[in-house]
């Protein structure tokens, strides 16, 4: 937690002349020293030579009076991070806080690398973002180190458009699994649940994002914020290095990691300059988490070559893979940087299983490094104590 100490300091210096008492009249009156001084209820008189004479004159004080006022600006005292896998779960508590920094600093030394979009509208289609370079802009800065694709083209479309760009998502990517065909639909089955996004790549790396929207679909700020452009942006920087590799998918890699890094890239976007707004963010993703050590060790632990393992959670647990997800990215981020998190899937693409992939770049086993992510995620999340 970050503590706020605030501290409003201030400092009065009041400087004021030294005064005689004096008796005489009035200003312009005969006096008896020069310098003399009296207090009058208009004022002090002083007295000085005027001519031969010596009469009685306003004075202007030397030292006039000057009070000086100093705030301090509230400061923000930085929660202990940790700084290995040997005190991630004891500093758990600050792994939101190292994760959002090193995002921050990424992005801040960061070079954009987003082509000029190429845009697909449909004609009923609500535009909810009307900027959505924005947050791509930022994502490309996120992962500047990683290669990102050189065509992009966004594609966007409302329930009665449906027919219109499914044509258009199949005729690019049919034969690419058996996920193509129902991509479009199923993201937009009802007006009323029309609304989400799709990121795939072709086998020459132009990449394609398709954005459902529904008439009214203001209600989810991911719509509103570019936190979905800026999610589906990622998956295409994921995805890349496997554009025409042949005997290599996005598979190999944890669903959890491409779903949850994608996740907590929104939020790292959305939160570019500002600790809170990453914080709520977050909180709008994985504030609906509570389960137990063992189920995170249950659900984290598995590799291999497919998704089986992921794909046969169901019910409000298919959503584990953003939340949970979210928050074992979180914790990669913490300690090496979202840039290794990201190298993960350029060296499985290569060839590494993740296991070898994940070793070679955390320096740790993945058998040991996910009970480690599991605790501390159930520390953050209070199902443990510790």
């Amino acid at each position: 937690m970050v503590r706020l100490r605030s501290f409003f300091v201030v400092l009065s210096l009041v400087v004021v002349a030294d005064v005689t008492v004096a008796d005489a009249a009035s200003a312009g009156s005969k006096c008896t020293k020069v310098g003399l001084v009296k207090r009058t209820n208009s004022g002090n008189l002083q007295c000085k030579k005027s001519g031969r004479k010596m009469v009685w004159t306003p004075q202007r004080s030397k030292k006039s009076v000057v009070t000086t006022t100093t705030t301090v600006t509230p400061t923000v005292a930085a929660p202990a991070v940790p700084t290995g896998w040997s005190d991630v779960e004891t500093y758990a508590s600050g792994v939101a806080y190292a994760s959002w920094k090193a995002s921050a600093a990424a992005i801040a030394a960061g070079t954009s690398k987003m082509p000029t979009p190429r845009y697909l509208t449909g004609p009923n289609v609500v535009i909810t973002n009307s900027a959505p370079e924005t947050a791509i802009n930022i994502a490309s800065r996120l992962f500047s180190a990683a290669a990102q694709p050189t065509q992009l083209t966004i594609m966007r479309y409302g329930y009665a458009d449906v027919d219109w760009a499914s044509s258009q998502w199949t005729g690019k990517f049919s034969g690419q699994d058996s996920s193509v065909g129902s991509e479009i639909t199923s993201g937009c089955s009802t007006p009323t649940t029309c609304w989400g996004g799709v990121a795939r790549i072709t086998s020459s790396g132009e990449a394609w994002i398709s954005l459902a929207s529904m008439t009214a679909n203001t209600s989810s700020s991911r719509h509103v914020t570019g936190a979905i452009e800026a999610h589906e942006f990622v998956h295409t920087i994921q995805i890349g290095p496997f554009a025409g590799v042949t005997g290599r998918t996005f598979n190999h890699l944890p669903r959890w990691l491409l779903e949850g890094m994608a996740s907590y890239s929104q939020a790292a976007v959305l939160g570019a300059t500002s600790f809170d707004a990453y914080k709520a963010e977050r909180t709008r993703e994985v504030s609906g988490f509570k389960n137990s050590v063992a189920w995170l060790e249950t659900f984290l632990a598995p590799t291999g070559s497919d998704w089986s393992h992921w794909n046969k959670y169901t019910g409000s647990d298919s959503w584990r893979i953003y939340d949970v997800g979210f928050l074992a990215t979180e914790v990669l981020v913490a300690l090496k940087g979202p840039a290794t998190a990201m190298q993960l899937y350029s060296n499985v693409a290569g060839g590494q299983t993740f296991d070898a992939a994940f070793a070679s770049l955390y320096g740790i086993s993945w058998a040991e490094a996910y009970k480690k992510i599991a605790r501390t995620i159930a520390l953050q999340i209070g199902t443990a104590t510790p």
